[in-house]
C-alpha cells in the first residue's frame, strides 16, 4: 500500500504541475481572446492536457518498467496504474463531489458563478473535455476518469514494454 501511495503522489504532482501552468498563463490567453474567449480557452486547455498526458504517462511508464524487473521481486498487475491514478486524482474528485454542497452567504456577490469558475479552473487541463460535454454532470464525471486511465495506460506500457508516440522513431536504412 505504501508503494501505491508514493506512486499516486507522482500522478497528483503531474496534474498539479499542469494545473499550475494552466493558471500561470491563462491571463495571456484571456488577453488574446478578448471578445471570443471560448475557442481560446478550449485550445489552451487542450494544449495543457497534452502536456499533462505526457507527464503522467512518462512517470507511470517508468514505474511500470521498474516494477517489471525481476530484481525488485514485485508482481505488477495491469490495473495498478488505474488504482494509482485514481488515488492521485482523488483530491480533485472529492472537490467535484463537494461542489454542489458548498454554500456561502455573502449577500450581493454572485457566489455560484465564482464557484463555477473555481471548479473549471481546478479542472483546467480537462476543461476542453468538459466543454465538449456542455459542462454537464456526466462530463465532469467522465473528465475525472481520464487521469486514472492515462496512468493505467502508462503503467501498462511500462510493464508490457510497448511504445506510444506521435512521432515514431525512424529505422536506419539497410544496405
Amino acid at each position: 500500500m505504501r508503494n501505491e501511495l508514493k506512486s499516486s503522489l507522482k500522478v497528483f504532482t503531474g496534474y498539479l504541475v499542469s494545473l499550475i501552468l494552466f493558471v500561470l498563463f491563462i491571463p495571456s490567453i484571456l488577453s488574446f481572446g478578448k471578445d471570443n474567449l471560448g475557442p481560446w480557452i478550449f485550445g489552451y486547455s487542450l494544449v495543457i492536457f497534452i502536456l499533462m498526458c505526457n507527464i503522467i504517462f512518462a512517470d507511470m511508464k517508468k514505474l511500470g518498467d521498474k516494477e517489471r524487473r525481476p530484481e525488485y521481486n514485485l508482481k505488477p498487475y495491469p490495473l495498478k496504474g488505474l488504482v494509482v491514478g485514481f488515488m492521485g486524482f482523488l483530491p480533485f474528485i472529492l472537490l467535484q463531489i463537494a461542489y454542489p454542497f458548498i454554500k456561502f452567504n455573502l449577500g450581493p456577490i454572485d457566489i455560484e458563478r465564482l464557484k463555477h469558475v473555481a471548479l473549471n479552473t481546478l479542472m483546467g487541463p480537462l476543461y476542453w473535455f468538459i466543454k465538449l460535454g456542455n459542462e454537464s454532470a456526466w462530463a465532469y464525471a467522465a473528465a475525472a476518469s481520464i487521469v486514472p486511465l492515462i496512468a493505467m495506460a502508462g503503467y501498462m506500457a511500462g510493464i508490457w514494454r510497448f511504445e506510444f508516440s506521435l512521432f515514431p522513431k525512424r529505422q536506419p536504412k539497410s544496405k
